[in-house]
């Protein structure tokens, strides 16, 4: 079977939806008499793990989190990334009781934390904050969808390519290029099931073709020409 080919829109769409942070929600709460509180966390600190009973909905204010899950037979894979505009523990809004994933500071982070006590309330209320979590489920299942459907169809560096372009929040017109804070390359792989070296071979196709570069940070900078991967 051919893998199935990326339609740009479903591309744009997954990617606008990554490139909307609402920078007013601690406003918003605020303005919706929503009590919260203020959550910090250092780098590789664990924010909560997979199996942890849901106690708090969580709005990053800052910095970036790494979600992994481990399987019964202890392969560990890292699902997503969020960052600020994403919301954490977002199971709770359905009724999730235990979080099915471990939740990882990248960064620094700064966290709104709104207890579940609160939830209900919340989307009863229908105020502006109920209608920001709303449209932000409606944009992770298109996204979601997406995820799906590379990673049960396409190739690693097809892959590969789009997390490239998700992490570094290229819009649907786009910036020239955008930045992936550094990210080793054996997290990506986790990212896109494969090994390491598989990661090693794209990259280096991706340098050589200019799609990406890398700073003398080691960030990646992610060229809008690697969507050609897809064409």
């Amino acid at each position: 079977m051919k893998p199935v080919p990326v339609k740009s829109e479903t591309l744009r769409t997954a990617l606008k939806g990554r490139q909307e942070p609402n920078l007013d929600f601690r406003t918003n709460l605020k303005s919706a008499q929503i009590p919260y509180e203020i959550a910090l966390f250092k780098k590789g600190e664990t924010i909560f793990s997979q199996g942890d009973i849901c106690k708090n909905l969580f709005y990053v204010q800052k910095g970036n989190i790494r979600l992994s899950a481990i399987s019964g037979s202890g392969k560990r894979i890292i699902v997503s990334t969020l960052k600020l505009g994403d919301f954490l523990g977002i199971g709770i809004l359905g009724g999730q009781p235990t979080h099915m994933m471990t939740a990882t500071a990248g960064s620094p982070v700064t966290l709104l934390k709104i207890d579940t006590a609160k939830i209900s309330r919340i989307l009863r209320e229908g105020n502006v904050v109920s209608r920001i979590l709303v449209d932000y489920l409606v944009k992770s299942i298109v996204t979601l969808r997406g995820d799906i459907i590379h990673i049960f169809f396409n190739t690693g560096e097809k892959r590969l390519a789009r997390i490239l372009l998700l992490l570094a929040q290229l819009g649907v017109e786009g910036v020239p290029k955008g930045t992936v804070p550094r990210t080793s390359q054996e997290t990506l792989a986790e990212m896109i099931g494969v090994t390491r070296n598989r990661v090693n071979h794209f990259m280096i196709r991706f340098r050589k073709l200019d799609f990406i570069e890398y700073d003398n940070k080691g960030n990646i900078k992610v060229n809008e020409k690697l969507k050609n991967v897809f064409l």
